[in-house]
């Protein structure tokens, strides 16, 4: 993964032969990655311009062990949680 490539994120890359050799999960949208936070075999970080939204999400993959394992995608949307913040303070 490198800055400005557009990726499609799953909620899941199956790794496991009941999904399929890297079946997908469901689809949760194509993002342009803008800053990579954090990435290493088993787990990545990173702000996504989602394609569709123009809306910064911040975007976490993490490793998923065992039988039906894979990679498992979760997308937070960074501009809800600003507005949320500011109305606090």
């Amino acid at each position: 993964m490198k800055l400005n490539d557009i990726i499609e994120v799953y909620d899941m890359n199956y790794d496991s032969k009941e999904r399929g050799n890297n079946g997908k999960g469901n689809f949760l949208g194509k993002y342009k990655v803008l800053e990579i936070i954090y990435e290493d075999i088993y787990d990545e970080q990173w702000y996504g311009l989602n394609i569709e939204t123009n809306k910064i999400c911040l975007i976490i993959g993490s490793e998923v062990c065992g039988y039906g394992g894979g990679i498992r995608f979760e997308v937070e949307n960074v501009e809800e949680h600003i507005e949320e913040l500011r109305k606090i303070n």
